[in-house]
């Protein structure tokens, strides 16, 4: 099977990194904060901001607009309303993909009660949603199999701890070629990807891989996750994906 080549998607805290990205050839930018975390989301005040200098970049442009995701915030599995009021918040800011955790540790009955109570939501929310399944230490089937029976278009695999390496240092790609085949196979209409301070040097086997997105920070501001974009980063990783 011809697997197509994997969409960028650069991690930007501001309007102005989202530029950067968008002039270094991401195909989806998403907003969030990654100083404090793995998912720790901006104000609305700044997604909207984001929204609108992306907006106006790309008023005169003939090609389809970029696509834009951004976080709710890191939250305990538990906290279902907190969970659903973040996600119509940030729903409300107008971006495509509202991005949330899903976390195993430590109880992944939690997890699974969340994805649960989020199958509630109206059909029209729930098909933005893009879920992140935390994968430090181990990918769980269960939880891919319940997050995928949701009306979702992509579901993203990531990290919370980020000095621990890379998805591909945790799990390798075998484990990682497995789970997206399964996702492959079960819904061939989202997109599976891989995200989780993965590095330039791995972007032979991500193409290998052929992800539906790869997603990155880090690699995409020289190497240092709290630093900024920078465009020469954003388009080698462009290029290094197309291969």
């Amino acid at each position: 099977m011809n697997l197509p080549t994997p969409r960028l998607l650069v991690s930007v805290r501001d309007p102005a990194e989202a530029l950067v990205a968008l002039h270094g050839g991401a195909d989806f930018i998403d907003l969030k904060e990654p100083s404090r975390g793995a998912l720790r989301g901006l104000t609305t005040d700044d997604i909207r901001a984001g929204l609108a200098a992306l907006a106006a970049a790309q008023k005169d442009t003939t090609e389809h607009p970029i696509k834009v995701s951004a976080t709710i915030g890191d939250w305990p599995m538990t906290a279902h309303a907190d969970i659903a009021a973040a996600i119509a918040a940030v729903d409300a800011c107008g971006v495509d993909y509202v991005k949330f955790g899903v976390d195993p540790e430590p109880d992944p009955a939690a997890a699974l009660a969340l994805i649960q109570h989020l199958a509630s939501l109206p059909t029209s929310r729930a098909g933005r949603l893009v879920p992140v399944l935390i994968a430090d230490r181990v990918i769980s089937a269960v939880l891919v199999d319940a997050l995928l029976d949701l009306p979702i278009p992509a579901l993203l695999l990531d990290t919370a701890d980020k000095r621990g390496g890379s998805l591909l240092d945790r799990h390798g790609p075998a484990a990682l070629t497995q789970h997206l085949a399964h996702v492959r196979a079960r819904r061939p209409d989202c997109l599976a990807g891989l995200a989780g301070s993965l590095r330039l040097s791995e972007l032979g086997q991500i193409r290998e891989l052929a992800p539906g997105i790869a997603g990155f920070r880090g690699a995409a501001c020289g190497g240092m996750r709290e630093g900024q974009i920078d465009a020469d980063c954003v388009a080698a990783l462009r290029l290094g994906l197309s291969g």
